[in-house]
């Protein structure tokens, strides 16, 4: 009997087999537009996470140095900033603080050939970023070495007792003989007090 009623009405045939097309047409194309708007979903995530990732904020006391592919390109103060994504990169954070460096103990002979260990405290701020960054390699290891060479000159010219009780004095000599700010003016930093 349902063939028959297919056989005497064949528009009704006709008609639910374009009413099953044109479902499945709108099926199909509903389900295309969902699987392309979650692709469209994950491409806005991606971006937005990109565009955020690059975004900088640079707190208070501190600088960052921008280079531009590989080159220095700007000091960013403090602030927001953004970053264009994989050309700028930011190559390093400095604090401008005072900041405190314990270099450990150096062996120093004095007048009368006696050998004492000396340790010393450098406290120092940075005052160019960029020199500081760019002025020399490993600037915290200059600031050692000129300090040891410079206190191995002014205790070798001292005997024990002297040295011993002369703490003032070698700090003295150590800023008048060192002219830190101009000695070091290549690496970006003052010097304020030596222990």
């Amino acid at each position: 009997m349902f063939v028959r009623v297919f056989d005497k009405n064949k528009n009704l045939y006709y008609k639910s087999i374009v009413y099953a097309t044109v479902g499945i047409g709108w099926f199909l194309l509903f389900i295309f537009l969902i699987f392309h708007f979650w692709i469209f979903f994950y491409i806005c995530w991606v971006v937005l996470i990109f565009i955020v990732a690059n975004i900088k904020i640079v707190p208070q006391a501190h600088v960052y140095i921008l280079e531009l592919v590989v080159k220095y390109a700007v000091t960013w103060e403090v602030g927001l900033h953004f970053a264009i994504p994989i050309i700028d990169k930011v190559s390093r954070k400095i604090s401008l603080k005072e900041q405190v460096v314990d270099f450990p103990p150096q062996p120093v002979i004095t007048k009368d050939n006696v050998t004492m260990q000396i340790d010393t405290v450098i406290y120092y701020q940075v005052t160019d970023p960029k020199l500081f960054t760019y002025g020399i390699d490993r600037p915290i290891m200059a600031i050692e070495n000129l300090t040891a060479t410079t206190l191995r000159n002014i205790i070798g010219d001292m005997e024990l007792d002297q040295t011993l009780t002369s703490r003032d004095i070698i700090n003295s000599v150590l800023g008048d003989v060192w002219h830190f700010n101009d000695i070091l003016l290549p690496i970006g930093v003052s010097f304020y007090t030596f222990q």
